[in-house]
């Protein structure tokens, strides 16, 4: 990648600070104005969107997209964690949002590349608001198997704000679908979807490669001498 120029002043505007800041950005808390059994981070949410975003591109999103997804709440360093409702009835709050977000990404492009960019398509933007807004309905299916039994007005809101919404596409729709269904049914998806994912993958290896499910299979991990040792 070329070099580029960039104005280092005595604010300590630099790479570094940049880096030092983003990072930051990552470790503000969400969710402050409610109860919850546990906390979440700005960088957790974001990691959880990039996956929901990756599994939506069946692992082609663009990398515009991806920044987007890693920085797009990182200006809350600023602001804090407003809901979005507070953005909804107070505008000064939203306007104010705006700005933080426009200043970060002017300090991204300055500090990492003048034709650095997290701005995305009509149809990027819809599925980082879709999956955005179904990674919240997650996290709080997942408070709600916690045992939070005052979280159901933020559940209630992401359900109302997701049927309004167009899914981008099938997957997406599919995922929303089924975290529906579950919270419906007070299902954990959680556990179900690991063990089953494990007995699955298990079955499968085995009818593939004659091995006993189980059974220790040769491997690097397995001391040298493992064969010389007495068994009984």
């Amino acid at each position: 990648m070329r070099d580029f120029e960039y104005e280092h002043n005595t604010n300590r505007e630099n790479p570094t600070h940049f880096s030092l800041s983003a990072l930051r950005g990552g470790r503000i808390k969400r969710y402050h104005t409610a109860e919850t059994v546990r906390q979440q981070t700005v960088a957790e949410h974001s990691f959880n969107v990039m996956v929901l975003v990756d599994v939506v591109c069946q692992g082609m999103p663009g990398p515009n997209l991806l920044r987007a997804v890693m920085y797009h709440d990182i200006s809350e360093q600023l602001t804090g964690d407003i809901p979005a409702p507070g953005k909804w009835l107070v505008s000064e709050l939203a306007v104010g949002c705006e700005l933080a977000e426009d200043w970060y990404e002017d300090y991204y492009k300055k500090f990492i590349h003048p034709n650095a960019s997290h701005r995305v398509t009509k149809e990027e933007a819809q599925i980082l608001r879709y999956c955005d807004m179904l990674e919240l309905l997650i996290n709080v299916y997942l408070e709600e198997q916690l045992g939070n039994k005052t979280i159901g007005h933020i559940k209630e809101f992401a359900i109302e704000y997701l049927d309004q919404l167009t899914a981008p596409n099938k997957i997406a729709k599919e995922i929303y679908n089924n975290i529906k269904a579950a919270i419906e049914h007070k299902e954990d998806l959680f556990s179900n979807s690991a063990l089953e994912y494990t007995g699955r993958y298990l079955r499968q290896r085995s009818s593939l490669s004659g091995h006993v499910p189980g059974k220790m299979r040769e491997s690097s991990n397995i001391h040298p001498n493992a064969n010389n040792k007495e068994t009984s």
